[in-house]
């Protein structure tokens, strides 16, 4: 059965950096902070954190706004504060992040801090690194898919959840099919798709290719949650094809006409914490 995944109310997501970003992808330029709790004062971040779980919260997203090499602003006390709310919290919580390519230290003390997956964006080429993410030439496509392979033989399968970005103007079709077909020699958990927004009319014919060749190569897809109003119109037919397995914030007719099975978290979830999330 397909899963539709709704984060409100259960599952938050919290910016370390408040509305602050230093990279300003074209996509973004800072405004999602906006949605998201105040999380800058790492100070009080403990407090935060144990108050949003006596309102029933369970799932963490730790975001926020990236640095110029691409990777998340997150201060030594934040992650200090984290740690000691999951030992806190033991088995009852879990804890996702936009931790973006970070340094091998950064990348070790925030696992050892207590985040389970890191949600990962992968790109779809070289080109929309330096047109889309604003990022240098020492960023490659290669670079983020060896990211991926690198979290998963050290920190376990369920570490990281690839997010690719998909229809970009910035990537042609075949870069993208070669990008999934790379992911799929990893094996992850799961391969969650992403189409591209902003950059103009979604191509519905190319989203469907990338959903079809994902469905081919992956146990476990996931439509995620950045796509185009427009792809709300269509999906209901991707879902009823089976060429997902999970969709984040559907439509609510589409749950209700295809009985979609409800879990109040991200599309990312491994599936040992859904009893956390059920309705």
């Amino acid at each position: 059965m397909v899963k539709a995944y709704y984060p409100e109310g259960r599952y938050v997501a919290l910016s370390v950096t408040g509305t602050r970003c230093e990279l300003r992808c074209r996509y973004c330029g800072g405004r999602y902070l906006r949605g998201m709790i105040d999380a800058s004062n790492p100070f009080s971040f403990e407090k935060l954190l144990r108050k949003l779980y006596s309102l029933g919260v369970r799932g963490f997203l730790i975001s926020g706004g990236f640095t110029k090499d691409g990777y998340l602003m997150i201060s030594e006390e934040h992650l200090t504060s984290l740690k000691r709310f999951v030992r806190w919290a033991e088995d009852d919580v879990v804890v996702s992040a936009h931790l973006g390519l970070a340094p091998e230290r950064l990348l070790m003390r925030a696992m050892d801090a207590g985040i389970n997956v890191l949600d990962f964006e992968v790109p779809p080429s070289d080109r929309y690194l330096r047109e889309v993410k604003r990022l240098g030439r020492d960023h490659s496509v290669g670079r983020y898919v060896s990211y991926v392979e690198r979290c998963m033989r050290e920190y376990g399968r369920e570490s990281v959840a690839p997010h690719v970005v998909a229809c970009s103007s910035s990537a042609k079709p075949e870069e993208e099919e070669e990008v999934i077909k790379e992911l799929s020699t990893l094996n992850p958990y799961v391969m969650v798709v992403l189409f591209e927004i902003g950059g103009g009319v979604l191509d519905m014919r190319r989203a469907e290719a990338v959903l079809t060749l994902s469905r081919k190569f992956f146990n476990e897809v996931s439509l995620g949650c950045m796509r185009p109003p427009q792809a709300k119109h269509v999906e209901v037919k991707w879902l009823a094809r089976g060429l997902v397995d999970r969709v984040a914030v559907p439509r609510k007719d589409v749950v209700k006409s295809l009985g979609l099975d409800v879990i109040r978290a991200c599309c990312s979830l491994p599936e040992r914490f859904e009893r956390l999330f059920r309705p």
